[in-house]
């Protein structure tokens, strides 16, 4: 009797775990945006961050947009930044090594349709136009989380993947 006791107790023990971890409204699903019945928001950008990973925003989506996540950006390389918005340079030699300017047509120099991405790490490595003068005008794309930098709209600290095309659209190895 002791021993169906305790056999019945362990069993009890492992059914609550159980189903303690399960998830049966799939909630995370919605959360982190797996969910295959939405395209992400549409035009701007949603709240949901459904699919995001997929889409690539232009400048001016993301600028629109109301985003709780990260979403990817792509432009082109207009020009590059430091230490403040005063200091965005749009033509050779650049100065700044620590910000590019990402717009959605090359040459754009009109503040309200520029976004400065914070670069660190590997992107000032592959991106920074006081290195790699070549990099302006390409295309590049960023994945990260809509920030205010330089008092701006763009990104900063949570950026966390970027692709980065030359001129004839070869996407540069990193």
């Amino acid at each position: 009797m002791k021993y169906t006791f305790i056999h019945l107790l362990i069993a009890l023990c492992s059914f609550t775990f159980f189903v303690a971890c399960e998830n049966p409204n799939n909630d995370v699903e919605d959360v982190v945006g797996n969910d295959d019945d939405d395209d992400g928001g549409g035009s701007g950008g949603g709240n949901n961050g459904k699919n995001d990973r997929e889409k690539r925003y232009t400048v001016m989506e993301f600028i629109n947009g109301k985003f709780s996540y990260q979403v990817w950006v792509k432009g082109y390389i207009v020009g590059s930044c430091y230490s403040n918005i005063k200091n965005a340079d749009f033509t050779p030699p650049f100065d700044g090594s620590s910000a590019l300017l990402l717009a959605d047509r090359p040459g754009q120099t009109d503040l309200d349709s520029i976004i400065p991405i914070q670069l660190t790490g590997p992107r000032r490595t592959y991106c920074n136009l006081v290195d790699h003068p070549e990099n302006f005008g390409c295309q590049a794309e960023f994945f990260g989380s809509k920030n205010t930098y330089f008092r701006m709209t763009g990104m900063k600290d949570d950026i966390g993947a970027f692709n980065l095309w030359d001129k004839d659209g070869h996407l540069v190895e990193q």
